[in-house]
Order: C-alpha cells, then structure tokens, then sequence
C-alpha cells in the first residue's frame, strides 16, 4: 500500500493490484467485485467536481463504503420487511404481496433502494476526504 499513498488519481479499478489490494484484507469475490464499482463511481465524482484524491484516501473510502454496504437489507430481508409494512399500515393481504412478488415490483423496488443506499453511503464517505 505505500506505493499506492504516493500517486494521485492513478488508480486502475481493473488491475491485478487493486484487487490483491482487496483480497489482502479478506475482501470477498463479490465484494471485489463492488469494489471495482466504487472505485469507478469515486473516480467519476473526483472529475465531476474537479478534485483529486490521492489513491490511499481513495481506498480508504471503497474500503469504509464496502464496510457500511454489509448493513443493507438483502433481498429476502428487503422483501420481508416491506411486506410486514404494507400488511399492517395499508392493510395488504398475503395474497396482494404474493402478486407483487410475482409482478417484480418487489425486485424493482430493491433495485432502487440499493442503489440509492450504495450511493449515499459512497457519497458520504467521499465527502469526508474532500
């Protein structure tokens, strides 16, 4: 890691490095694999708002974001949990949820709030480097 603290904005989120970075610290697979897209996401918000990180500061950020990303709901949680919302506040039958499982609004639904959570969670990491 100290050859990466000397570069600025240098980093290849697809090369063998970064992810031995990862795979040093018990990242797994998947979790390499979202790290590839923070760092891409983080790269992109330096150049949207004219900024340069050095590549630590960048890591430390992918590495707090993956981190936080372990609290999400997963999907059955997700679903879980919305499902017992709309039973007891809108008074929806299992019947009702049982067609929105298989309409898909619930995987659609999932898809907007990780999103949304991977986002603000990366964002905010940010944030406290800039």
């Amino acid at each position: 890691m100290s050859e990466i603290t000397k570069n600025v904005n240098e980093i290849n989120c697809n090369s063998k490095e970064f992810k031995k970075i990862f795979l040093d610290k018990s990242f797994t697979p998947e979790e390499i694999q979202k790290a590839k897209n923070i760092c891409t996401f983080v790269q992109n918000l330096c150049i949207e708002r004219n900024i340069q990180l050095n590549d630590y500061d960048t890591i430390v950020i992918i590495i707090e974001s993956l981190e936080k990303m372990r609290n999400i709901y997963n999907y059955k949680d997700y679903v879980r949990s919305q499902a017992k919302l709309l039973m007891s506040s809108k008074g929806f039958i299992r019947d009702m949820i049982k067609d929105m499982l298989d309409k898909g609004i619930f995987k659609k639904k999932y898809e907007i709030y990780q999103n949304t959570e991977y986002k603000s969670i990366i964002t905010n990491s940010f944030e406290k480097y800039v």
